[in-house]
């Protein structure tokens, strides 16, 4: 344990000084990917299906907003099907004016989730996406999850219908095809029960993790691939959701793996060390439960690593070293003599 904490302070540190440069290779990868999966899903000998074109997008998508990068990325799925049918390649940019413009433009953050979903369902592992949601964000991440679900199913009901599209393209009347395969969509089985299992596991996450007691975060975890679990099988009793018994344990395992891995570099605490530290001011009473972060004291030099639970012991090494003592909260106004703020602590909850 102590030598991932040491990975993962090294790792902070890194990405600390190199974030300009690694936050445009992460978003121009994750455009890469989608565009390679569009292009093998709608594979068509013009322009748009060349390598030049799939290197453009991904090297705009490094330097804009991933919403931009979510709106090119369906420009660019309208222009691959445009080829095989022009109505039906209006229907991604129809869905996405609508998600646009009820959900998107406020909370322009979530489009990685869209544009990741996809993605993850055909490598088989989605679950990443809602367990991830349901541990640091909040229940309106189902809005974007269901968004990529539906984007997923709705690429490959069309891609599904590309012979028949083709066959009538000639005629009069080539809407009805775009309709049957809208219709075909929308009452897809599957969707809707892969949406409700994501959406169960995003709102017992969610619920979970907000609880205060001891290692919330890792009972949310847990609790997430067992739910994801249990909800599979239920669905394979059901329906043919193409996975198998095998599948969907490995997959829960290995998604929850993931988040936990996660969490990790986000924000690992050490319990053992909780401390409950009552204090008040002239207006108020506080009950603060402060938990320490783990901490690696000395991990980007040569040697002498040192594993530092309680934060605070860094600042009196700090003040050691400086001569100097410095205080936010006077020791009168706290009767366990921890010199921490409301405002300091309010980060452990």
């Amino acid at each position: 344990m102590n030598k991932f904490l040491e990975l993962r302070t090294k790792l902070v540190v890194f990405y600390q000084k190199t974030d300009y440069l690694l936050k445009p290779m992460l978003k121009f990868l994750l455009a890469f990917i989608a565009s390679l999966r569009l292009r093998a899903m709608f594979n068509y000998d013009d322009f748009f299906s060349k390598n030049i074109a799939v290197l453009l997008i991904s090297a705009i998508a490094a330097f804009v907003p991933m919403s931009m990068t979510l709106a090119m990325l369906v420009v660019y799925a309208s222009l691959l099907i445009q080829p095989f049918s022009m109505m039906m390649s209006i229907l991604p940019l129809a869905i996405y004016l609508v998600l646009f413009c009820f959900f998107l433009r406020l909370l322009p953050e979530y489009s990685v989730a869209v544009i990741a979903m996809p993605v993850l369902l055909f490598w088989k592992l989605p679950y990443v996406v809602p367990m991830a949601i349901g541990l640091f964000a909040t229940p309106v991440g189902i809005i974007p999850t269901c968004a990529g679900v539906l984007a997923y199913y709705l690429l490959n009901g069309i891609k599904a219908d590309m012979i028949t599209i083709d066959q009538v393209s000639s005629k009069e009347n080539p809407v009805r095809i775009v309709s049957d395969t809208l219709n075909d969509v929308i009452k897809n089985e599957n969707m809707y029960a892969m949406m409700a299992v994501f959406v169960l596991i995003i709102i017992v996450m969610f619920l979970i993790r907000n609880i205060k007691m001891d290692y919330s975060f890792e009972i949310s975890i847990a609790m997430g691939s067992s739910v994801c679990a249990l909800s599979l099988f239920v669905l394979l009793l059901r329906m043919d959701i193409g996975m198998g018994i095998a599948e969907i344990l490995i997959t829960s395992v290995i998604s929850g793996m993931l988040v936990y891995v996660a969490y990790l570099l986000y924000r690992p605490l050490f319990y053992a060390g909780t401390e409950r530290v009552r204090f008040e001011d002239d207006d108020y009473y506080y009950f603060v439960r402060a938990i320490p972060k783990i901490k690696i004291l000395g991990a980007d030099t040569g040697g002498g690593k040192k594993l530092v639970i309680d934060p605070s012991l860094d600042d009196e090494e700090d003040e050691e070293e400086d001569g100097s003592k410095t205080s936010d909260v006077a020791t009168d106004d706290n009767i366990f003599g921890v010199t921490r703020t409301a405002e300091d602590e309010q980060d452990d909850f």
